[in-house]
């Protein structure tokens, strides 16, 4: 999904990614609780960036779908009706 998020959401999480992997080599909790607090912020602007991106691009299929099924007028509607043989019964 890289080709669908801008280069700052992909920098913001990468740098709080590694900023929380600098945290876990010590041992203050502290740090590590609020680097782990940023990667989540970073990931979710992510998953929105990547959530709006693919409602964008379903919005351009479902239009271009929906033009190209009133294009064709000169489809046949067959009227039809359903006769049950009552002596197979």
């Amino acid at each position: 999904h890289g080709d669908k998020i801008s280069a700052d959401n992909k920098l913001s999480v990468e740098q709080a990614l590694t900023a929380a992997k600098e945290a876990l080599k010590g041992n203050d909790v502290t740090l590590i609780r609020s680097t782990k607090d940023e990667l989540t912020k970073a990931s979710h602007k992510l998953a929105e960036a990547i959530y709006k991106a693919s409602q964008n691009q379903n919005a351009n299929t479902d239009s271009s779908s929906q033009q190209g099924s009133h294009t064709n007028t000169e489809e046949k509607v067959v009227d039809a009706e359903v006769v049950e043989d009552k002596d197979k019964k």
